[in-house]
Formats: structure tokens, sequence, C-alpha cells
């Protein structure tokens, strides 16, 4: 297919909705059944269709962007408009020195000048090609051919909605993120094993000029390219692959291996994870695979469905039922955030998933699950601060945004919060040999003021904390940066230079959620609570009128006006109602729920107060804050029996604790003190 582009006067350059399809000859839409709104991300003159920001770094070679906030304005350069030799291979300035000079075309300490795409290590070409084919997040400048992935790059993880829980591709997540999670990746393949990137084909693809056909996988005629590797003896025959028809589907490698899905309308890819197909997962979680696929065994009148796949699996390779659960489960209750997630999840971390990209996903979703040092999911995402694997590490990090989250908006104890923000082995990785790793970790630790860090470690905070605010400049034209940089500042205690920070990001978006969120803690903590509330009621009327990327955000500031409310008893009734809408929005958040249910004991509601203190309770039992509430709601309910109870598991969970003590001494003196009958 091919985009046009429209210049505007700032420099802008935006992609138009219709494409060209370059095989049939003719116009589509590329949204030919959403009605896009002008003021929506996704219209053709919006952020998300902007070139310079969403293109042109995988589409041109030595891109400068050249932003400048003050005027709004793009000076956009490149070298070449396309993809070119030195995209790939890296600047040839010093090869060509090489090659004019009178010495031998070689130096003992540059080789020839390029970065060596053929070193035995696999990982060197992939993280070449990893830029231009990951979904992710550049977070330094100055990328080479060569360089390590991860010190520019953070590549999106399994936690969000563009895979299947179970890994395979959803969204258009191009091929880096499926590919590492293969074995393939683990075997050492690379791109070029399979791939001739200076033809941009396949090896092997038949040449096929008809314009009928819908994919580039329709060409491929026969199994030689998995030959390379898989003995054609052993895997090309119907006494592997079972369908004994060469010419239906089912007899090649990718048709069962390697899904494929069609993104822009008319452009097929194939899911690089190159896994098995799991039709049980389908029944279970409606995840789609290959057996029934669109074009195969889909024909539901012939009694093709999930369960007819199954038994002709089990049939013909054998029952799973003794290997352990897919890790998909885990995956799909942690992003649900149901009660038996963190089980599942815990589970699945404890086994260590081979792939590194399943472990930094099930780690991070752990920290939705992350309460206080005594739960099981701070004792995998501690062992995993410490893993072999960079993605598994920056993962583990970033399991705690929730508790820094938590931290800077006064939801959590400062001292509960610290204990896992400033434990070793997190402050370890503020020095850690990957930059994305240092990022990561700097962004949570800076929840918390530098004289609250240890000394042994404020060298490493400082010099991790300049790097990354210097970062920030490689996404200037995104409010994102802006946002991050006043994050820093506003936790360190300067609010006057976080609010400038903000109203930069604002200036680029108005509705951006997380600058306006976070300027409106900045009024509240200067004690201007009209002020935080209307930036509040701001966010949620202009995100009433639109398509949002921040829809997964409302639930938060549904929570945060319902808190900022409830300290004005007269507003308690609204309150309740912004907490209620947080609940349903997010029903397993027991600190969501707990103060709903807090609240409604103080409005003299103790009927709608309980079942929210027990849901809080049951969805974190080992959270000490949502016992106390309970049990002391049970107390001053005369309910003395249940607040035993309480007190009792509460000085389990926190024996040295001096107030846990006394209220369990309390609640048996005034049992002694009571009629025989009020008795546990």
């Amino acid at each position: 297919l091919q985009q046009y582009l429209v210049e505007f006067p700032d420099g802008r350059v935006q992609c138009l909705p219709l494409a060209w399809d370059t095989e049939r000859k003719r116009w589509f839409h590329l949204y030919p059944n959403e009605a896009i709104p002008h003021n929506d991300f996704l219209h053709w003159t919006g952020p998300f269709q902007n070139w310079n920001y969403m293109c042109a770094h995988c589409h041109s070679t030595n891109l400068r962007k050249n932003f400048d906030l003050a005027t709004n304005r793009y000076h956009t350069t490149f070298s070449e408009i396309n993809v070119s030799c030195e995209t790939c291979h890296g600047p040839g300035s010093l090869h060509c020195q090489l090659a004019e000079s009178w010495s031998p075309f070689w130096d003992r300490r540059v080789g020839f000048g390029l970065p060596n795409l053929k070193d035995k290590n696999s990982r060197v070409e992939i993280d070449t090609c990893a830029p231009c084919h990951a979904h992710q997040r550049i977070i330094h400048a100055g990328f080479l051919p060569g360089d390590n992935y991860l010190d520019y790059h953070v590549p999106s993880l399994l936690d969000e909605e563009l895979y299947y829980p179970d890994g395979q591709i959803l969204e258009e997540v191009y091929e880096y993120g499926s590919f590492v999670q293969s074995r393939m990746y683990r075997e050492n393949v690379r791109c070029s094993d399979c791939h001739d990137p200076h033809s941009c084909t396949v090896k092997f693809k038949e040449e096929d000029k008809s314009r009928d056909k819908k994919s580039e996988a329709n060409r491929i005629k026969d199994n030689r390219l998995c030959g390379q590797c898989h003995t054609p003896a052993v895997y090309d025959t119907p006494q592997h692959h079972f369908h004994p028809d060469s010419s239906k589907p089912g007899t090649l490698c990718v048709e069962c291996h390697m899904a494929e899905n069609t993104y822009m309308v008319v452009d097929p890819r194939r899911d690089h994870s190159m896994r098995i197909p799991r039709p049980e997962l389908t029944v279970s979680l409606g995840i789609p695979n290959a057996c029934n696929a669109k074009g195969c065994h889909d024909d539901g009148s012939k009694g093709e469905t999930p369960e007819w796949a199954i038994e002709h699996v089990e049939k013909w390779y054998g029952s799973k039922k003794r290997e352990p659960r897919h890790f998909a489960h885990a995956i799909a209750a942690g992003r649900a955030y149901k009660p038996e997630g963190e089980k599942l999840l815990v589970e699945v971390a404890r086994r260590r998933e081979p792939s590194g990209m399943v472990r930094a996903s099930v780690l991070l979703l752990l920290g939705r699950y992350l309460s206080h040092r005594g739960c099981d999911a701070w004792a995998m995402i501690r062992e995993g601060l410490e893993d072999s694997d960079p993605l598994v590490r920056l993962a583990s990090a970033r399991a705690l945004d929730p508790i820094a989250e938590a931290r800077a908006r006064g939801q959590m104890p400062a001292e509960e919060a610290d204990a896992l923000l400033l434990d070793e082995r997190v402050l370890r990785l503020l020095g850690d040999p990957i930059r994305a790793v240092r990022f990561e970790t700097i962004r949570v630790v800076a929840a918390v003021p530098r004289e609250a860090v240890p000394a042994k470690h404020r060298a490493a905070f400082d010099t991790a904390l300049e790097e990354y605010i210097k970062s920030q400049s490689v996404v200037s034209d995104q409010p994102a940066s802006y946002t991050a940089v006043a994050d820093i500042h506003k936790n360190q205690g300067r609010p006057d230079a976080a609010e400038k920070e903000y109203q930069k990001a604002l200036q680029l978006d108005p509705d951006f959620v997380p600058a306006r969120s976070h300027l409106a803690l900045i009024h509240y903590e200067r004690g201007d609570k009209q002020k935080a509330e209307d930036e509040y009621r701001r966010i949620l009327e202009s995100e009433s009128r639109r398509i949002s990327q921040f829809a997964p955000s409302l639930p938060g500031i549904h929570y945060s006006l319902g808190l900022l409310l409830a300290e004005d008893e007269s507003r308690w009734d609204e309150a309740a109602e912004f907490l209620a809408k947080a609940v349903d929005a997010t029903p397993s958040n027991p600190r969501i729920r707990r103060n709903l249910g807090w609240l409604y004991y103080q409005m003299g509601k103790p009927e709608l107060a309980e079942p929210q203190l027990v849901e809080a309770h049951r969805l974190a039992p080992t959270w000490a804050e949502a016992l106390h509430t309970l049990g002391f709601f049970y107390w001053r309910q005369g309910e003395l029996p249940k607040a035993l109870q309480c007190a009792e598991r509460l000085v389990q969970l926190l024996p040295d604790d001096e107030g846990a003590k006394q209220f369990l001494m309390q609640i048996r003196a005034q049992i002694d003190a009571s009629p025989s009958d009020t008795h546990p």
C-alpha cells in the first residue's frame, strides 16, 4: 500500500486516511467502518497520523525531527527519504575513508568501519532490525546499528491490549515482540535466516505477478524455508501435519505456526512467535487458534468448532493435560485484575517461563497486586529485579509504578511505599548497564525525595536522574516528555517547576490526561481544592466528548475526584458516586473499595459499607490497612466476634505493631466484660 502525505505550514506532515492498493490498483480508506471526529487522535490531522513522529523514524534515514516548542513547529530533516544502506549498516564515512586510504582496507581498531551484523551473537543483527520492527517507546537519541536495542528503546510487553493473553499478535505490533517470545530466538535464529533484507523478500518465495493475491504468504509454495533447520523427512510429511492433500491449507508450516492478521485493510502480517496451535485456549479464553482460522476449519455447519479441533489435536499429538497450565490464563486474569490473578501470576513466575518477554509481562502485571513487603507479588518482583534478562529487570522496576503513583498522590503512607521503592535490589538498578533498566528504575525511585535515598546510592540516583531528564528531549514534540520531567520536579518538592512543565505538556495537548491530573494534585497540595476539582472535571468532560487513548485512566480520575470531594462532608453523596464509578470500572482494586466502604461508614450507611470492606479484604487478604478497617468497622457496629477475628489476623500480619496489639487487647477486654452470649 501507499499512503499519501500533506505538508502543513508549521512543518507537520500528516497522513491521509485514503491510501493506494499497489496490488489491486485501487483506492481504499484505512478506517472504512469508523466515523472519526475531527478532535479524535486518529483523525488524519491528529497526532496519531503525524508523519514526523509516528512514521519517519522507520521510513527514512538519519532523521532529525527538530521540533521547536516555542513556535510549535517542525523543521524535520533526513539524509534520504527511504530506508537506505546506512539505516542498517550505520554511517559509511569511516568505511569510505578506509577504502580511500593507502593502508589496507581494514583497521584492527575499527575493522571495516561498519558494525558486524554477521556476528555469531544473533542479538547484534536482531537489535539492529528491532528499532523499525517493534511496537516501542524511544527513550534515547542516537541509535546506530550494532548498539544495544534496550539502550535506546523499550518494547511493549504483553500486559497491554496489544497481544492476546497467550502472546499472539492482536494489534499492529510488528515482529520483534513476537519473535523474542519464540524458541527460534532462544536458539540463536536471526532475521536474515529467513529474510533477504536487500530484496525485501522471504527466502525461497516464488515469484507471482498476479494481482488477485491478498497475501504474500500465498506465494510461499513449500516448506523449504523452515526445512533449512527442521528436517523435512520428519516435519514436512502427513505423519506430522496430518493434512494429506497438499492443494489445501494445512501443509505449509506457516499456516499452523505463524498465523496471519491483516492490518491497514490490505496488509497481511504473520505472527513471529511461531507457536503451537492451542484450540483449548479458544474455548477457555476466546483466543483464536490456527486450526479454526478463516480459510481453514472454520465451517461450523460441519462441526468444525474449537472443541472439534481439540479432539483432533489430542488424537494426533496426545493430551497436554499433564503440562503446566498455559501462562495465558494468568495474563488474562492479571489484565482483568481478578482476585485469583495474583496466585496465577505467581505460579507462572515461579516456574520461570523460558521467554523473557513472558516473564517480564507476568511480573509487570503482578505490580497491580503489590500492596506491602509481605505479599507474594513482591517476593516474585524482587527476584525479577536480579534477573539476567534486562527486559525482566526493567519490567520488575516498572511494576513499582502503582506504589510510586500512590505515594505521589498521598494514597499510601510514605513509609509503606518507601519500604518497597528504596529496597536495596531496586536501588542497585540505578547503576544497571542497560539504559532502559536505569530509566524505569529512576522513574519510580524519584517518587521519593532525594534526601530519603540512602547516602551510598545518591550518586547513582543523581546520575540516572540527570540522564533521564536529558533524554526526554528525544520526544520533545510529545506532552508525555514534559509530564515526565514535571513529575520528577513535583516529587522532589519543586511544585513551581513542575507546574511549568505540566503547562508545556498542555500547550501541546490541552486534554492530555496525565499532565492535567497531576496538575490537579499540585493545586490540591497548595490548598486550592477548587482548582484541583476544576482540573478533574475538565478531564471527565473532555474524555466524554471523544474516543480516547486515555479511557483506562478515567477510573483513576473518578477515584481522585471522589477522594477530593470526600474531604467536604456536605459533598459526601457526590464523592460516593465518583468512588462507585471507579469501583465499577476496576472492581478488583482493593484500595478503591476500602475507601468507598469507609466513606459509606462515615455516611452512616453500614449496609453499603460492609460489602465493600469485606471485598477489599478478600481481594488483598495480606493488606493490613484493609483488614484493620474491616475490623474497626465490625467493632464500631458491635459485632465483636467478627472484629476479634480481624484483630487476631492483623496481629499475625504485623506481629511487631503496637497499634495492632492494642486493638486486639481492646476487643478482648470488651468481650470479657460483655454478657457471655457475645463471646465467640
